[in-house]
């Protein structure tokens, strides 16, 4: 998308603000544009979403030769409190996921080494668990995810 600066701002592709103008399949140089009163609109502006946010501009502005229709501001306090808690509670919720993905090492029966077919690491899972649930019960932004153990089968 492109837009026209001067004299009215206005929004559009290259062939519907210049009608009578044929374009090549590459983008007008940035000279051209400039001799257009012309530029580029950027709809994606980057910005580190732990510490800002994209808005709405309430109308569309020039900055270093490119049209933004978005501002970036800085998160508020409260703002990196709600996002902090979310990451919290998002690792919470993987931990309890991974929890409930090895819970039937806890069977009695999976490592009772009377039966024909038994889990010989079933303290590896426990170990593990255990970390998991730390992780749970603690989440931390970063945790320290431990390697969910492989299933080791023997048979009588």
């Amino acid at each position: 998308m492109f837009a026209i600066y001067e004299p009215k701002m206005k929004l559009g592709q290259l062939q519907e603000l210049f009608p009578n103008v044929s374009f090549p399949d590459t983008a007008p140089t940035q000279e051209w544009l400039d001799n257009n009163n012309a530029a580029f609109v950027n709809t994606s502006p980057e910005y580190d979403p732990d510490t800002q946010t994209a808005e709405t501009a309430p109308y569309p502005y020039l900055q270093d030769k490119t049209v933004y229709l978005n501002i970036i501001r800085p998160l508020t306090d409260e703002e990196k409190q709600i996002k902090l808690d979310e990451k919290l509670q998002w690792v919470s919720k993987q931990a309890q996921i991974e929890l409930s993905l090895t819970d039937w090492t806890e069977l009695p029966s999976v490592s009772d080494t009377s039966k024909p077919v038994y889990l010989s690491n079933s303290q590896e899972f426990i170990t593990y668990r255990n970390e998991i649930r730390l992780i749970s019960v603690n989440p931390t932004i970063e945790p320290n995810w431990p390697t969910r153990p492989v299933a080791i089968w023997i048979t009588k």
